[in-house]
């Protein structure tokens, strides 16, 4: 005699297994990539109105103009250019002229481009274009490169 009993299911037993209360739901091939994409708008959103993510290719601080028009700035000293490929548009007529350039002054960069004398040094250098009328930020970069 064998020690070994097995167990064997009947041949007219159904082997399917029992159900449950729980549902199995499918979820849609596309849910896993919508949820991807919706978390990251939604994290540049809460960056972006955090302000420490920025678009306007400003540096943080300078702010384009006041409700009346007029230009306000923050004095942001670490933000002066280094070669004149680096002066943008919002950066201001003082950050030129303390960028140190051979030969650049407050008055020969007034002379050279017609800026009139009352326009303030904390003019960012894309509202001289209206002020002045030969002034262009690139004419500004090669006047600077070619000193």
């Amino acid at each position: 005699m064998s020690a070994t009993a097995t167990l064997r299911i009947p041949r007219s037993a159904d082997p399917a297994p029992t159900r449950t209360r729980l549902r199995t739901r499918r979820v849609p091939a596309a849910a896993p990539l919508a949820l991807s994409l919706l978390l990251l708008v939604a994290a540049v959103g809460a960056a972006q109105l955090a302000g420490f993510w920025s678009t306007s290719g400003r540096a943080p601080g300078v702010a384009a103009s006041s409700s009346t028009g007029e230009p306000v700035t923050e004095k942001d000293t670490s933000s002066v250019p280094v070669s004149p490929e680096d002066v943008k548009g919002w950066m201001t007529l003082d950050q030129v002229v303390r960028a140190g350039f051979p030969g650049v002054t407050e008055a020969s960069l007034r002379a050279q481009f017609a800026i009139p004398a009352d326009v303030a040094l904390a003019t960012p250098l894309k509202d001289l274009e209206a002020m002045a009328p030969g002034f262009d930020v690139t004419a500004l970069r090669e006047w600077l490169a070619s000193r």
